[in-house]
């Protein structure tokens, strides 16, 4: 009589299922990808909190306080995404797309015309106009 075939972990040497391993990588990639993302967001805070600043100076004091106020606000953001996980940020993306639709859509329209200004600009740089 043959033995059954064992399939848990312990019996197949501690190896993952693959879906275990896909997951895991997934997961690495995008919690790399969140903290390059983060980054790019300080980068871009520093950027308005310099601006704020200019605009200060040449007298344009309302203008500079609401972009220190924005800045503050990306910087709260980006310090928040940074504790999120993969599925935290996802449900966050959702909870805001349904709580401001427009500025989601608002936001995709942009996304998409710089997009195709993009794929425009490549496509007559590559055809030698």
């Amino acid at each position: 009589m043959a033995k059954p075939v064992q399939t848990t972990r312990k019996a197949n040497g501690g190896a993952k299922r693959p879906e275990d391993v896909i997951r895991l990588a997934i997961d690495a990639f995008l919690a790399e990808q969140q903290k390059a993302l983060a980054i790019q967001v300080d980068d871009l805070t520093m950027a308005m909190k310099a601006a704020s600043g200019s605009l200060e100076q040449t007298g344009h004091e309302s203008a500079a306080n609401l972009t220190a106020a924005a800045a503050e606000g990306v910087g709260r953001w980006s310090s928040d995404m940074l504790k999120l996980d993969a599925n935290d940020l996802l449900c966050k993306v959702q909870e805001g797309s349904e709580r401001y639709p427009w500025l989601y859509l608002g936001g995709a329209a942009i996304a998409g015309a710089a997009l195709a200004h993009y794929l425009n600009r490549a496509g007559h740089a590559g055809s030698g106009d």
